[in-house]
């Protein structure tokens, strides 16, 4: 049983077990997930939730963080028809996951180890796009500039202000294209894949966690802001 970025893999899929750092370790009747660290409509039917909870039916699966990580995971799951129940101490795609550029690249990673997994990511960002109707999500030209550290300003009355354009550049490369480079709204991609899991029986709940809760050796939960959660 193992995760990959965004896209969960069933492989070993067990009952009464949870993932936590890839590995498996056995518990009663929750499992916990973790994730890393709003108001849209999901445009995905019922007809494309795979609906095969299995042994998780009926079960609590927590997912720790509500960042883009952690949703993707409850989003999957939802696919799958499993429920969640989301923890996260300030909200989802609160932090980085919020407010990042969205920047996504099909074959930077290409000869490293994890050059196909970066590629499988580039293509599944698509189809989640797709499937979720994100505006957002674009295909576009990318470029490396070199600067001569002079810090000149454009002229023009709409760039002068921005930090961005003390370029001074003095030469470009380019470093992809639309069939290497995308780019989506973080915070967009977050809340919709948030909004599919959620019409599919996920929760929220917002506390810090702060500790594993288990009984004679197995995990039946965890502790957030002093009650436990199972």
């Amino acid at each position: 049983f193992f995760w990959t970025i965004a896209q969960p893999s069933f492989a070993g899929f067990q009952t009464r077990s949870f993932a936590r750092g890839g590995g498996l370790m056995s518990q009663h009747c929750s499992g916990w997930l973790r994730g890393g660290c709003c108001g849209l409509r999901a445009t995905a039917t019922a007809g494309e939730v795979d609906g095969v909870a299995g042994d998780w039916e009926g079960k609590t699966l927590l997912v720790l963080g509500g960042g883009v990580i952690g949703v993707s995971i409850a989003y999957h799951l939802a696919l799958r028809g499993v429920r969640c129940t989301v923890i996260d101490r300030a909200g989802i795609a609160s932090c980085a996951s919020g407010k990042a550029g969205g920047f996504l690249a099909r074959d930077w990673n290409d000869g490293s180890p994890v050059g196909e997994l970066a590629r499988q990511s580039f293509d599944l960002h698509e189809k989640v796009a797709k499937k979720l109707n994100l505006l957002s999500y674009r295909r576009l030209k990318c470029k490396a500039v070199a600067v001569d550290g002079s810090e000149s300003k454009p002229s023009g009355a709409k760039l002068k202000d921005l930090e961005w354009t003390d370029i001074g550049v003095q030469g470009s490369r380019p470093m992809g294209d639309e069939s290497t480079i995308a780019q989506v709204l973080p915070k967009q991609l977050v809340d919709a894949m948030w909004a599919f899991a959620s019409q599919h029986g996920s929760t929220y709940l917002q506390g810090v966690v702060q500790n594993v809760v288990a009984d004679g050796g197995r995990v039946t939960g965890v502790m957030v802001d002093g009650k436990e959660v199972a």
